[in-house]
């Protein structure tokens, strides 16, 4: 890499270089032996600025100095992920809440239909009256991923630190009193305590990714890689995760579709 004055570099979330002397070419200059993961890696570089315009530039070749095959660049990918992250342990792996076959791990409540269907966990209601599908797992501090879709009208959600029917719920709806769409925060008693105002950023025929962190009485919630929503509140410390399909005539034929639900616990914050 080559850097135009002190730069601090971080390939997931590790402290990989650090030259803390100004300098005045982005020429490629420095060498550091790193080791990438399948999938994404995320690469942050910090910049000083001393005097004037400031540049950098990267480069990734392998230990002999050839091109790297089978690489993708993703410029946008930091605004993708959870800021918080870079600044976090790396936390737990992933665990799949959703095993692509069966509702192993889950239990049922109320009248709406859940089935697995191609390899997705389908909810449905087709006679005016919902239900719940929940986790028999407890989580606290986590970050949630939900990919989904949605036969529409429809008025569905996830659950999240759930107890009881109560805990909080990532919204997928469209609601006029008060306005909010999905990616809206909703609590029983307390109705949105966030709203997503963006009715675009939801795929009415595509997949959707809604994302949910919960860290502490901290909790922030993203759609499609757009932060909606975040507040502090500490009613539920705890709980299970889970699928709602509201009940409603005007929601008769409604069905909210899962692809994968992944969860993964959250390390300490080392800031």
């Amino acid at each position: 890499m080559g850097v135009d004055d002190p730069v601090k570099v971080w390939l997931n979330n590790q402290i990989v270089h650090l030259h803390n002397v100004p300098t005045s070419s982005a020429l490629v200059e420095d060498h550091v032996g790193i080791s990438l993961t399948e999938g994404w890696n995320l690469l942050v570089l910090k910049i000083v600025q001393t005097d004037g315009p400031w540049e950098f530039s990267v480069k990734l070749r392998k230990p002999n100095g050839e091109a790297l095959d089978g690489v993708r660049f993703d410029a946008a990918y930091g605004e993708k992920v959870q800021t918080e992250q870079i600044y976090d342990a790396a936390g737990g792996n992933w665990v799949q809440l959703f095993n692509g076959k069966d509702l192993s791990g889950w239990r049922k409540t109320g009248d709406a239909v859940f089935t697995v269907e191609n390899g997705n966990l389908v909810g449905t209601q087709t006679t005016g009256k919902g239900g719940d599908l929940f986790t028999e797992s407890e989580w606290d501090n986590f970050e949630l991923r939900v990919l989904y879709r949605i036969a529409w009208p429809a008025n569905s959600g996830f659950w999240f630190r759930a107890e009881g029917g109560q805990g909080y719920q990532f919204d997928v709806l469209k609601w006029n009193q008060p306005v909010g769409y999905s990616g809206t925060l909703y609590m029983p008693g307390k109705m949105f305590l966030t709203a997503n105002l963006n009715e675009a950023l939801e795929k009415r025929d595509d997949w959707n990714e809604a994302r949910v962190r919960a860290k502490g009485d901290e909790l922030s919630l993203w759609l499609n890689g757009v932060k909606v929503g975040e507040c502090q509140e500490s009613t539920f410390p705890k709980g299970t995760f889970g699928i709602q399909v509201h009940p409603g005539d005007e929601f008769k034929g409604m069905k909210v579709i899962v692809k994968k639900m992944e969860v993964r616990r959250l390390g300490t914050q080392s800031k």
